[in-house]
């Protein structure tokens, strides 16, 4: 997590006193919790509960509980390497939680708190409520004498993918220099530093099949996703398109948001910044490369960075602001911060999602100097967030480690809104713009209809316009109704509805499984006709026909 300052994580060293403001009137912040110990990733707990999370602090190597405010038990206690960027990185609960209880953690381990590194690890814990306990490794990158181990470049931001796969960046440690090549830093064409890109593994730990380089010889490869990566301590999935941006900082110029798209080369060691700049550097032996003189593994693909920093800034945690809390001018694009200096900044998304709406001397995707990177300013004095997440209330929380605090950022005055998550019985397709009608009813009086769709998590978020007590029923495209009792909201307040969706097989909408829709099926069966294809497998076929089959007959709540 490389800054010109110093480090991303030893920011305190550069740390000045500068009151946290925001640019826009219509925002506002305010503190969630105080009196962390240099916190470096929070998880909620329960994903309806925005009081109740857990935060990991990087030098303690302990997972703190926080609940309501107060910071509460430690339910994990690491022994920790706490150089530089090394320490207590990262926690992500596995996307079956509910059913295992199982966490993953990424950190630096010794063999006691500051202690000298051994390796980097992730280690799969399971929650038994009051404490995370049964440690499993699931991934390693040990101290190898033929090559640098140095204690900046660590990466490791955990995210688990809507693929169900575990996503992290690893720095790269000062390898594959020039003197010491190696594939991940382009300087090699077949030795390997093993770091140096953004991993992706199964949750057990073994290499999924479809990975970029899976036929390649050497384990280290297979597991990657992205290579020619310096360092990132910021990464995002867009929940309307499911593709995955990360931050990456660069040496003394170039600090880059790219798209890890499948097999991405992201340049380093040899180019930071869009190709055509030429950029020079220490590192490169101020040589001017070009993608021509990368290392290209089969399957491989070079693009310039989405966006950069002539100048760096320190662009680290990055999150998609997807709620309807916020306005449109915020809502559904990109925040991140800097932890050069002490700013927090937003980026248009453009419509297809695949970049930014940039204008005027950003057209060229690139900030030149520092009057360009303050056309993105949105705020000042959010020293070093390393970590964010949109809360079940429809808030965006930050992670602070600089001032050691979680903060929320929200509307002055908030709407009425109703947030969730679906998941979908028989359902292997993506979710993304599934169809969600909510009637909110007193009585058999139906006050509001609101009409929405589901982004790739099956999550949803939708304003009211009506402020009530009220039943919900809640129908997503081909599966029948459900009825939520209680659904009470006041003026500016939330309702976080979570539940399992009815039975699937309801081709024409009419909240009733039957003839119509058998025909349906029958009709479109062995072509690809979205609206018979009940799974969402791109066919229909005897799955479908087994859904409707089996869903024969039933109605949905009325």
């Amino acid at each position: 997590m490389k800054t010109t300052c110093a480090a991303v994580l030893s920011a305190l060293i550069c740390l000045t006193a500068v009151a946290q403001t925001l640019d826009d009137a219509t925002m506002t912040w305010e503190n969630v919790v105080t009196g962390l110990s240099l916190p470096t990733s929070f998880e909620f707990i329960d994903e309806s509960n925005p009081n109740e999370f857990w935060v990991t602090e990087k030098n303690t190597g302990r997972v703190r509980h926080v609940r309501n405010g107060v910071i509460g038990n430690t339910v994990l206690d690491l022994p920790v390497a706490t150089a530089a960027d090394r320490g207590l990185l990262s926690l992500v609960k596995s996307p079956d939680f509910n059913q295992t209880g199982h966490v993953f953690v990424f950190y630096s381990f010794a063999i006691a708190d500051g202690g000298a590194w051994i390796e980097n690890r992730i280690e799969r814990y399971t929650w038994n409520g009051t404490a995370m306990v049964d440690p499993v490794i699931i991934w390693s990158t040990p101290f190898d004498p033929s090559q640098p181990n140095g204690d900046w470049h660590q990466g490791g931001v955990l995210l688990f993918g809507p693929d169900r796969k575990l996503y992290f960046p690893t720095g790269d440690l000062h390898r594959g220099r020039l003197d010491n090549g190696r594939i991940e830093q382009n300087t090699h064409g077949s030795a390997v530093a093993g770091v140096g890109g953004i991993l992706r593994l199964n949750p057990d730990g073994t290499t999924p099949d479809d990975n970029p380089f899976a036929d390649h010889a050497n384990e280290a490869i297979r597991r990657m996703w992205v290579y020619g990566l310096r360092n990132c301590f910021g990464m995002a999935f867009d929940s309307l398109t499911g593709l995955l941006w990360f931050t990456e900082n660069g040496p003394d110029k170039y600090d880059e948001i790219n798209i890890a798209r499948k097999g991405l080369n992201s340049g380093w060691l040899k180019i930071v910044g869009p190709d055509s700049r030429n950029a020079i550097y220490f590192e490169n032996n101020n040589t001017a490369y070009n993608a021509a003189d990368l290392t290209m593994l089969p399957g491989a693909i070079y693009r310039d960075p989405e966006f950069s920093w002539v100048e760096p800034i320190g662009p680290i945690t990055m999150l998609f602001l997807r709620s309807q809390r916020f306005d449109a001018n915020w809502r559904d694009h990109a925040i991140f911060d800097d932890s050069n200096h002490s700013e927090l900044y937003r980026l248009l998304m453009n419509n297809e999602r695949d970049g930014f709406a940039l204008t005027g001397g950003l057209a060229d995707k690139v900030a030149d100097h520092g009057g360009e990177r303050l056309l993105l300013k949105v705020g000042t004095g959010f020293w070093t967030c390393t970590d964010s997440e949109i809360g079940a209330d429809g808030y965006a929380y930050l992670l602070s480690l600089a001032h050691g605090r979680v903060i929320r950022l929200r509307p002055v005055n908030p709407p009425t809104v109703i947030n969730g998550r679906i998941e979908l019985t028989n359902y292997v397709g993506s979710m993304i713009g599934v169809p969600l009608t909510i009637e909110l009813r007193q009585g058999q009086t139906v006050v509001e209809t609101l009409n929405t769709t589901l982004d790739v998590w099956g999550k949803f978020s939708v304003r009211v316009a009506a402020p009530g007590n009220y039943t919900a029923y809640v129908k997503p495209s081909k599966w029948l109704a459900n009825k939520i009792l209680g659904v009470s909201l006041t003026s500016g307040g939330y309702a976080y509805l979570k539940f399992a969706s009815g039975s699937n097989g309801d081709v024409n909408g009419d909240n009733i499984v039957d003839d119509s829709d058998l025909g349906a099926v029958l009709e479109a069966f062995g072509t690809d006709n979205a609206a018979a294809d009940l799974n969402g497998d791109g066919i229909v076929d005897d799955t479908d026909l087994s859904i409707v089959l089996e869903a024969f007959g039933l109605q949905g709540e009325d």
